[in-house]
């Protein structure tokens, strides 16, 4: 190919509006690219709450699922990409209701340690699992079983004499009261 039709190849490229054109498509391509790479965490969490909607017992617990979500977590880093969380985020999610709504709490977390695992799992966010317990949350919050527990001392046993008067409450309005025999098997 002679130089001529080589140079007349280039010389539209190198004059503007070709190249601008050029340069344009690039961040184009590299804005979807981009904008394809990040979700948000509500973004995510919908997405497994579809993808896993079979394996719940019925639609309320399917609703729960998102409900919780949307409640507690949702507004404090619902709208955040998930690549950006960190453990302080889930711990700001948690900490209000992690005392006063233990098992809600406990909940919620594996909520968000199952999303934060399939953004992982997708490619959205890279590194450790910030909603994992062991190893992680278990040195910031308190162990969920420990929390609201009132250690009391036993009941005291029942004196002889007042057994009847325990029955006779116990029984009280229902007309028979059977007590096996044996065992059936």
């Amino acid at each position: 190919m002679p130089s001529s039709v080589l140079f007349l190849h280039r010389q539209p490229i190198c004059n503007g509006s070709l190249a601008d054109d050029f340069v344009e498509g690039l961040r184009h391509i590299a804005s979807i690219a981009e904008n394809a790479h990040s979700r948000t965490f509500k973004q995510c969490a919908e997405a497994v709450h579809k993808s896993k909607s079979v394996e719940y017992k019925s639609a309320k617990h399917s609703d729960q699922w998102i409900n919780t979500l949307q409640t507690y977590v949702f507004p404090v880093f619902g709208n955040l990409p998930v690549e950006s969380i960190t453990l302080g985020h889930v711990v700001r999610a948690l900490e209000p209701i992690w005392v006063e709504k233990t098992e809600t709490a406990t909940r919620v977390r594996q909520r968000i340690e199952s999303v934060l695992s399939y953004a992982i799992t997708h490619g959205y966010r890279s590194g450790s699992n910030v909603a994992a317990w062991k190893g992680n949350l278990d040195s910031v919050l308190p162990k969920p079983r420990l929390v609201g527990v009132v250690w009391k001392a036993n009941q005291p046993a029942l004196s002889c004499s007042n057994v009847e008067k325990v029955w006779d409450k116990t029984t009280e309005g229902q007309s028979r009261w059977t007590i096996p025999s044996r065992l059936q098997t």
